[in-house]
């Protein structure tokens, strides 16, 4: 679907502003906020909400959900914020400028997601500026920092989904079970039916079972025409719902 990075996304049922963010709304949030199971959950923490995205489609897709984002960039989190006071679960949705390693809530959660920065600090970016430069690399959010938190803050029962570059997927999976989380569902995210991979889709959690393995593939091979399976996850978001394909023999659980 159409990301221009315009200072105000509209989705259905709520609106995200973004000009103070420096991570804009895009495919992968959006994938990960209609993918990850939020049935039955009551407490969410979404790390590193940027404009608040996440948080709000896990509030609308359980009316039980109370969800608190944490965001380390000030302007970020004051925009997280006004995005959740403007949406319709503003009750139910709370915003904390800080770094998950200092946050530190009186209970567990039961649900944590997050689109986590996966560019190392050494790589050469072209992000034109400070915020979005920090939204996309791992020098204020390492692997092992991320983990280290979530291992502190997921409950007995709870599930951990995240989307990620195939590589670096692979890569966080390993250092998870290092601290005794596993993976146990996995969706790989093609483009297109000829590409490779380019995303993985994770739920982590505390028992370790085998896997659950699916695919997603985005578009067909024209472009902007998008599969059905993909146009059934994001049904009730996108406001625009134009150029799904009609037939698709691909299905995503």
């Amino acid at each position: 679907m159409n990301t221009k990075r315009a200072q105000k996304f509209q989705f259905q049922q709520f609106a995200i502003r973004q000009e103070r963010c420096g991570f804009k709304v895009g495919t992968d949030g959006v994938l990960l906020g209609a993918w990850a199971d939020v049935a039955g959950r009551q407490r969410a923490l979404d790390i590193g909400t940027g404009t608040g995205l996440l948080a709000l489609m896990l509030a609308q897709r359980n009316p039980a959900l109370r969800v608190d984002a944490v965001e380390l960039e000030a302007d970020a989190a004051a925009q997280a914020a006004e995005n959740g006071a403007a949406s319709p679960w503003g009750e139910r949705v709370r915003v904390w400028q800080t770094a998950v390693q200092d946050f530190h809530p009186t209970t567990r959660y039961d649900l944590i997601v997050s689109n986590p920065p996966f560019f190392a600090a050494d790589q050469h970016l072209a992000a034109p500026d400070l915020a979005r430069r920090q939204a996309r690399q791992t020098a204020t959010l390492s692997f092992a920092d991320l983990l280290d938190s979530v291992v502190r803050l997921l409950g007995e029962n709870g599930r951990f989904c995240l989307i990620l570059p195939v590589a670096a997927g692979r890569e966080f999976v390993q250092l998870a079970g290092e601290r005794g989380l596993w993976c146990g569902r996995e969706t790989a995210v093609f483009p297109t039916p000829s590409k490779p991979a380019h995303r993985l889709l994770l739920e982590l959690g505390w028992e370790k079972h085998e896997p659950v393995y699916d695919r997603l593939t985005i578009e067909t091979e024209q472009h902007h025409v998008y599969t059905r399976a993909f146009g059934g996850l994001t049904a009730n978001f996108y406001v625009k719902q134009t150029g799904i394909a009609e037939e698709s023999d691909e299905s995503i659980i």
